[in-house]
């Protein structure tokens, strides 16, 4: 089965913000002083990272389960 390019765009922007997401969580882990000085912002980049993350995989697993699925 080949992918749509919107399968391989949400793919991709879903590695993306995975990657913002791990690097928050690294910063928050590595940097303690960095993460209470940008603490409301990095918080709200994690919120916004999980809600874009989840929402490109249910884009995603929509596309590739549809022919599976007699709706």
């Amino acid at each position: 089965m080949q992918a749509s390019r919107s399968q391989i765009i949400f793919t991709i922007l879903a590695g993306v913000f995975l990657l913002g997401t791990v690097l928050i969580f690294g910063i928050f882990t590595l940097a303690p002083d960095a993460a209470v000085a940008y603490r409301p912002f990095m918080l709200s980049s994690v919120c916004s990272d999980v809600f874009y993350f989840s929402g490109c995989i249910a884009w995603l697993l929509r596309g590739l389960l549809r022919p599976y699925i007699n709706w």
